[in-house]
């Protein structure tokens, strides 16, 4: 009896544990449920890309400061910092001082989005006193002697636009271009006909690497030949005999100037006493 309970027993536990259809549809929920649950477990908790500190922002005062260039650091520190549009529109404002600091309080309402503070920015500080100096800046313009052609024409490029924002007018602005490139690079003529600003710049940079291979050309040269010595043999013997005989002359002249007799002592002198001659008072022997 009790060898077949433990068989009866065993056969259950069998049957119990033999998956049936309704025990493989538990066991795919289940799975299911797992596979979700590992899946938020893995998904980050934000969608947003980590932010850094990797560059900084100097500040904007509104006093004399360059809107246009400070604007264009913030972007490139934005970007290298993983800040979006919402998050440059709250640190924009963080960053203004002074002038600029008051202006933005005192704005009603503020900006919605980064793209309107940037416009209204503008329109606040882009002054027509600073493109005034934008202009008379490129007027004056001129490519410096330390300076290359692409630092000069990075310089150029960037006052106009500054001057004219989203305008391509620079071909207009040829021949004050060319005006402004160093004597050097105008004095071989390439660049001069030149039809577009793009042009000059590439016949410049030729003409400009021409001349820096003349003057390492030049320079190789003038070590590789033996200094000239400023005197031959012959004129350094010559010069010391000159200079002996002036010596010799000298001494002479000394000499004779020693041994010449000096001329004898007055004796016509008068003395106020006793008023004879040959003696003064102080010699006279009446005073005495």
């Amino acid at each position: 009896m009790d060898n077949k309970s433990d068989q009866e027993e065993n056969q259950d536990n069998l049957e119990t544990k033999t998956p049936t259809l309704n025990n493989m549809s538990t066991m795919e929920d289940h799975i299911k449920s797992l596979t979700d649950l590992i899946q938020q477990i893995n998904l980050p908790t934000s969608n947003k890309k980590r932010e850094y500190t990797l560059v900084k922002v100097d500040f904007f005062t509104g006093n004399g400061d360059d809107p246009i260039e400070w604007l264009e650091l913030f972007e490139k520190a934005a970007s290298a910092n993983n800040w979006d549009e919402e998050r440059k529109l709250q640190l924009a404002p963080t960053y203004l001082r002074k002038t600029a600091d008051g202006w933005y309080k005192a704005l009603t309402p503020e900006p919605e989005s980064y793209e309107e503070f940037r416009k209204i920015f503008l329109e606040q500080f882009r002054t027509p006193a600073r493109v005034m100096t934008w202009r008379n800046q490129l007027e004056m313009c001129r490519q410096k002697d330390n300076e290359t052609v692409d630092q000069y024409v990075a310089r150029f490029r960037d006052l106009l636009a500054k001057i004219y924002p989203g305008k391509d007018l620079e071909d207009d602005y040829l021949h004050q271009f060319l005006r402004g490139l160093q004597p050097e690079i105008l004095e071989k003529g390439i660049t001069s006909m030149s039809e577009s600003i793009e042009e000059a710049v590439k016949a410049a940079r030729i003409t400009e690497s021409t001349l820096q291979y003349i003057n390492i050309s030049k320079a190789l040269r003038n070590a590789s030949q033996p200094t000239k010595k400023s005197f031959t043999v012959h004129q350094e013997n010559s010069a010391i005999d000159s200079l002996k005989k002036e010596i010799a002359e000298l001494k002479t002249a000394l000499l004779v100037s020693k041994e010449e007799p000096k001329p004898p002592r007055r004796n016509d002198y008068i003395c106020f006493a006793c008023g004879n001659t040959g003696h003064f008072l102080r010699d006279c022997p009446l005073g005495n």
